[in-house]
């Protein structure tokens, strides 16, 4: 385990770890080996199993973090200045840390494959705009250049000749894409596109990588042509130049201090008539020709659909679930534990018990075991989501890419899917990283405890690329087509198989809701059988879709315009949304589990998919649920046996469970998740290490706290008051 310069100086200074507390020691030193004996399996084959089933994905992932790991060293990085040094100072760090680890790759000019992007993003201590370059800036060349466009920009893309970014948003238009305000004007006297951010509200914003970075940025603007506008298209534009100095008629800049994101640059940029030349345009499915025609055009070598253009924002945002669990697992290993190695009331709590009483480990207050274990399983079911969804974009990406033809027609409920798991899931992780927090007390509001500093960097997700609560409404609208294609009587497949029960009907009623529901669980085994607990959740989410539907058909009968009455049903279809999209990481979770062959790591994570499911269904909406009588009282107190059961199971295994992730102590960056468990040891350092403890007196004592204090009575000291000098009045 590889510990940066903070945590492992601390082993040569005057703190010694063991296993007994003393002036120099916590004593914790022998609680998570023992708690690593009692597992009952092997980590190896889970971490196995979260790398995905990419050929020689482990191994990748082990160079890249030894590569990391070495170039953190040769800058003398310590983990604690990512918190505490300037943004100017975390830039440069964080330029030098992303350019050491992926020139290995860039200088070969490999394309980096899902495991290769896992690798990276789980070896960063640093999250850089850089990363930009190989994901939006290099898919959208991919997918909408022309071949002789890559020609021209892929290949410097590839390998760091250009550093690009993607700039959409803008500072009055974010969700509503058609209504960007950016121009690009065609003069055909010059064959040249003009572009402009014309008003104030059209600067383009939040865009990751052009504060200070990036040399070329993809501009999307109007295409207008001869006074007609023709829509939203996509020119290369390039920003500084070669001395990284904005280009003349170019204002370029950063967007100021946010709440995480310390290291990533976030900019803004003012265009005033920049000149682009008519090749400029990304052309694979459309151009304009000298004359100014625009036309639409096709691939030579095939049959490409134009709707490729839309796996950029796809690919986006399956990368960004993808990094959802990897986000949370970092605060859910931290906890887990701190949970282990604190302990806190006495075992036996009888009056006039001794100090030094043995106490139990948190962890095994009920309370905190259900928060903690529900937290890492959802960490799970993320990440097991995010690499089947990774492994299918990058099969039609190696098509689409290439120019050749491509079975596009699962992009409807692929793009529902991975807008849903974005608005939904990227929300949740959030919450649920906070809540990780909150289970460690108080040390848990210290930056050096490492989930604060994650939880901040991650607050940016549920909002970038897509606000959440407008990403889960892009689900609803396909959850509601797909109802309404159920009740007509057509064949649904895939991920909305559920609805099919819903044939022949108008409305959704209890009755109709007790005739297609499973037969409610007699006993606590039937919550141990995961197709009871995933029919459960089918049921749940079936319900909740039909409500929505009917609720719309209500309000426009009631007079609404179909438009009014999606606006007022919003809280209904984004719950029918949320358990969508609980269900689809149910499922995907237990088709992982099945594939498993190791039998005692099989067993394990069995467990934990249905304590997944579980507490969803605890936690969550019972919606259909009750009104199929499928949780009445009974029901209720054997799901919650159940749970109480499965975290009994899992209790052994808690902190393999949390070790299988192989997040190193140098990019955990937490003295409470530490790997050895010195927690104490690591506190203490952390706080000596504090800038306020560089200079003594403090600055602004003299000016402003001196002169209040009584300096005779201090110089007295710890004698006794009542002999002290007398105060001056």
């Amino acid at each position: 385990r590889v510990c940066g310069p903070l945590l492992t100086s601390i082993m040569s200074s005057d703190l010694t770890p063991s296993t007994e507390p003393s002036f120099t020691s916590g004593g914790t030193a022998g609680i998570l080996p023992a708690e690593r004996a009692k597992a009952t399996f092997d980590v190896a084959n889970l971490a196995k199993v979260l790398v995905g089933k990419e050929k020689g994905a482990q191994i990748k992932k082990d160079w890249v973090a030894d590569v990391a790991a070495k170039t953190q060293k040769n800058l003398n990085l310590d983990e604690m200045d990512i918190i505490n040094q300037s943004r100017t100072q975390i830039l440069k760090d964080a330029t030098a840390f992303f350019i050491g680890i992926h020139k290995p790759y860039s200088d070969k000019g490999w394309t980096p494959t899902r495991a290769d992007m896992d690798a990276m993003r789980a070896a960063h201590v640093f999250g850089s705009g850089m990363g930009l370059n190989w994901s939006m800036f290099l898919n959208t060349l991919r997918f909408q250049a022309s071949d002789e466009q890559k020609g021209w920009w892929l290949d410097r893309c590839l390998k760091m000749k250009l550093i690009g970014c993607y700039a959409q948003t803008e500072l009055g238009h974010g969700s509503n894409v058609r209504g960007i305000q950016t121009t690009a004007t065609y003069d055909k006297s010059t064959q040249e596109f003009v572009l402009n951010t014309p008003t104030l509200q059209a600067t383009k914003w939040w865009i990751t990588g052009l504060g200070c970075v990036a040399t070329h940025a993809l501009v999307y603007a109007q295409l207008i042509i001869d006074g007609k506008e023709h829509g939203v298209h996509t020119f290369m534009c390039q920003v500084r130049d070669h001395n990284h100095h904005p280009m003349p008629g170019i204002e370029v800049g950063d967007v100021g201090n946010k709440v995480g994101g310390k290291s990533s640059d976030t900019g803004y940029l003012r265009l005033q008539n920049i000149r682009v030349p008519r090749e400029h345009m990304l052309a694979r499915f459309q151009e304009v020709t000298a004359s100014g025609e625009y036309r639409k055009v096709g691939i030579k070598r095939g049959d490409a659909d134009p709707r490729i253009g839309y796996l950029t924002m796809v690919a986006t945002r399956v990368g960004i679930v993808a990094g959802a669990g990897e986000a949370l697992a970092s605060a859910a290993v931290t906890v887990m534990r701190y949970s282990l190695v604190r302990h806190q009331g006495f075992v036996d709590p009888k009056p006039g018990v001794a100090s030094r009483s043995p106490e139990n480990q948190v962890l095994d207050y009920g309370l905190q075991k259900y928060r903690v274990f529900k937290n890492l399983s959802i960490a799970y079911a993320m990440k097991f989501t995010g690499i089947w969804m990774q492994d299918f974009m990058q099969s039609a990406v190696k098509g689409a890419a290439a120019g050749s033809a491509v079975n596009l027609d699962v992009l409807p409920e692929l793009h529902a899917s991975s807008a849903g798991l974005k608005g939904v899931a990227c929300l949740i992780a959030a919450d649920a990283m906070e809540d990780c927090r909150k289970c460690c007390g108080g040390h848990g509001y210290l930056l050096s405890a490492g989930i604060g500093h994650h939880y901040q960097d991650y607050l940016a997700i549920p909002t970038l690329e897509g606000e959440s609560n407008v990403m889960a409404l892009q689900t609803s609208r396909f959850l509601i087509k797909s109802c309404n294609d159920a009740r007509k009587g057509k064949q649904l497949s895939g991920l909305c198989s559920y609805l099919t029960p819903l044939a022949g009907s108008t409305t959704l009623s209890d009755d109709l809701l007790r005739k297609v529901a499973p037969q409610p669980a007699q006993n606590v085994e039937a919550f141990f059988d995961p197709a009871y607990v995933i029919a459960l959740a089918q049921h749940r989410t079936m319900a909740a879709v039909g409500q929505a539907a009917d609720l719309l058909g209500r309000l426009q009968a009631e007079g609404m315009t179909y438009q009014q009455a999606w606006v007022t049903a919003g809280r209904e279809l984004i719950l029918a949304t949320r358990q969508h999209v609980m269900g689809f990481l149910l499922k995907n979770f237990k088709s992982v589990v099945d594939d498993i062959t190791d039998t005692p790591t099989r067993k394990v994570m069995t467990q934990m998919m249905l304590l997944f499911g579980l507490t969803d269904l605890q936690d969550a909406p019972w919606t259909g649920l009750v009104e199929a009588g499928l949780i009445g009282s009974n029901q209720q107190a054997l799901l919650q046996t159940a749970i109480r059961r499965l975290l009994t199971q899992l209790r052994p295994n808690a902190v393999a469970l949390a070790d299988a992730w192989g997040i190193s102590d140098r990019v955990l960056m937490s003295v409470l998740g530490r790997y050895d468990g010195n927690v104490y040891e690591a506190l203490l350092a952390s706080a000596r290490s504090s800038e306020l403890n560089r200079k003594k007196p403090f600055d602004g004592y003299k000016e402003y706290l001196q002169p209040c204090l009584d300096l005779e009575f201090l110089k007295h000291g710890n004698k006794l008051a009542s002999q002290a000098p007398k105060a001056k009045l």
